[in-house]
């Protein structure tokens, strides 16, 4: 369940469970270091989670919904008029994402890059989470395509893994950097102009 649908006991849980795995360490956090930091019994934390691992999957599966929502649009494709919106509204996708990476990237961090090293299930969570990101991505781009906005010699379901990578690997820096503050507009520019450039459909001359 998501943090926001969590009882106040176990968002306090969640909360400092995502704080310890990011400080220590999933392997060097076990529950009693959960309850100690939110003061409560150890009993406390079995009546809102199973175990450690479960906390993992929630941390995981929440923060990959919380990305699907920051980038999902809330204009519906049929207002988009031309190609120079459909760019913008996929450049302002672009955006949103790295923004929330930016703001979120301890947190990002230790799901993209030290959660798949717990075990095969976490694994497996991450390449689920970036099917479902792709997915997204795909049908994104399906609309350009119906529109002629994007050549029909395009796989549209490619296509949207390669923009999840592009995205991913474009703020890799700043998920293994010193923390220093990163503008989300430059990033968000150079993979829409490369996405979508190599894309585009070329009209003959008239």
């Amino acid at each position: 369940m998501g943090r926001s649908a969590m009882p106040e006991r176990a968002a306090q849980l969640y909360a400092a469970a995502t704080e310890l795995f990011i400080e220590r360490g999933y392997r060097d956090v076990d529950v009693a270091d959960i309850t100690a930091r939110c003061g409560v019994g150890h009993g406390t934390f079995y009546n809102y989670f199973r175990n450690k691992r479960d906390l993992l999957e929630s941390i995981q599966s929440r923060t990959v919904e919380e990305l699907s929502a920051a980038v999902a649009g809330e204009r519906p494709p049929s207002d988009w008029t031309c190609r120079a919106e459909y760019v913008a509204e996929f450049t302002d996708r672009a955006r949103r994402a790295v923004t929330y990476i930016a703001k979120n990237r301890a947190l990002v961090s230790f799901v993209v890059i030290a959660a798949p090293g717990v075990d095969e299930q976490a694994y497996e969570s991450v390449l689920a989470a970036y099917d479902q990101l792709g997915a997204q991505a795909t049908e994104f781009l399906e609309v350009g395509r119906r529109q002629g906005w994007i050549r029909d010699s395009v796989d549209v379901r490619i296509a949207g893994q390669a923009v999840v990578s592009c995205v991913l690997m474009a703020t890799f820096p700043m998920l293994v950097g010193d923390g220093a503050d990163v503008d989300p507009e430059p990033i968000a520019q150079a993979c829409a102009a490369f996405l979508l450039g190599g894309m585009r459909r070329v009209l003959p001359d008239s």
